[in-house]
C-alpha cells in the first residue's frame, strides 16, 4: 500500500486518504490556492492532476488576452464568473464555489463564452444599459453553462435569488413581490394573507381601500382605539392593507372624519 500523506504533486499537498465508493483509492489534498479537493490516487501519481482546477483557470485567463476584450465589461463578467466559483478567497465564494457551483468546461475558454453569450449581451445592454446587464443562472442551484444562463437586470437577479420563495399562482411561479406587482396589491397585503393562512385563491383578491365608506372608517377607528383587535386583524376583516389601517389611525387618509 502506497502512503501519499504529506507528499506534493504540483500545487497539491496530500492530507489523508478518504473513503471511496469504488476500487480506486482517493486522497484529500490541499491546493496552494487554499482550496481542498479529493483526487484519485492514479491521477496524482501520473501527474494528470496537479491542482484543484485553479491552474487551468489561470491558464485560460492568461491565454485569452489577445482578443481585444480584456478591458470590456463583458470580459470582466467572464473573469468574475470563474473567480467566484474557483478562488476560495473571493468574497462570494461561499455562495458559488462553496455550494458546488461550477463553470462548464466549454466556458473556461473565453472565446467559447464569447461565442455563446456576446450577441445576447449586446442586445440586453442596448435595451437596459451595460451597467444593468448581469450574468444570471436560471436555476440558482445549477452550474454556469449555456442552457442555464441569461443576461438579466439587477432587479431580475434579485427576484431570482434562491432565498426568494416562489408560489404557484394561476399556473405561474411568482415571488411575493411579483404577485403584488402583477395583481396591483401591496407587498404587505400579500405577506399578511400568506402568513394568516388565507386560501391561495384569495391571495390575489383586489384590495378595497378606495371602496371604504364613512361608516367603515368610523368602525375601523373604533376597533383601533376601543378593542383588542390588532392592525393585522382589522386589515383582514376589511380586506385592506396593514399600512392603510395605520394611515386611517393617523388620519393621513379620511382626514375629515
Amino acid at each position: 500500500m502506497i502512503d501519499l500523506k504529506g507528499k506534493e504533486f504540483g500545487r497539491l499537498k496530500v492530507i489523508k486518504q478518504v473513503k471511496s465508493n469504488n476500487r480506486h483509492k482517493k486522497w484529500l489534498c490541499q491546493c496552494k490556492c487554499g482550496n481542498k479537493t479529493i483526487v484519485q490516487e492514479s491521477n496524482l501519481i501520473s501527474n494528470h492532476t496537479k491542482s484543484c482546477g485553479c491552474y487551468n483557470i489561470e491558464r485560460a485567463i492568461e491565454t485569452n488576452t489577445t482578443h481585444g476584450m480584456s478591458d470590456t465589461r463583458f470580459y470582466q463578467c467572464w473573469r468574475d464568473m470563474l473567480d467566484r466559483t474557483s478562488r476560495k478567497k473571493n468574497y462570494a465564494y461561499e455562495l458559488y464555489g462553496g455550494r458546488g457551483i461550477e463553470v462548464c468546461d466549454r466556458w473556461k475558454t473565453f472565446e467559447n463564452f464569447m461565442e455563446d453569450m456576446y450577441e445576447s449581451y449586446k442586445k440586453h445592454s442596448n435595451k437596459y444599459g451595460e451597467k444593468d446587464t448581469t450574468l444570471d443562472r436560471k436555476d440558482n442551484n445549477g452550474d454556469y453553462k449555456p442552457d442555464n444562463c441569461r443576461w438579466a437586470t439587477y432587479k431580475e437577479q434579485a427576484l431570482n435569488k434562491r432565498t426568494n420563495k416562489k408560489y404557484l399562482i394561476n399556473g405561474k411561479k411568482l415571488t411575493k413581490k411579483e404577485i403584488a406587482e402583477k395583481y396591483n396589491l401591496t407587498y404587505s397585503a400579500i405577506n399578511h394573507r400568506i402568513q394568516r393562512g388565507w386560501d391561495k385563491k384569495d391571495w390575489i383578491k383586489p384590495m378595497r381601500e378606495q371602496k371604504l365608506n364613512k361608516e367603515d372608517v368610523i368602525k375601523i377607528r373604533n376597533l383601533i382605539h376601543n378593542s383588542n383587535f390588532t392592525h393585522e386583524e382589522i386589515a383582514e376583516k376589511y380586506n385592506i392593507s396593514v399600512g392603510y389601517v395605520s394611515s386611517i389611525k393617523s388620519k393621513r387618509v379620511w382626514k375629515h372624519i
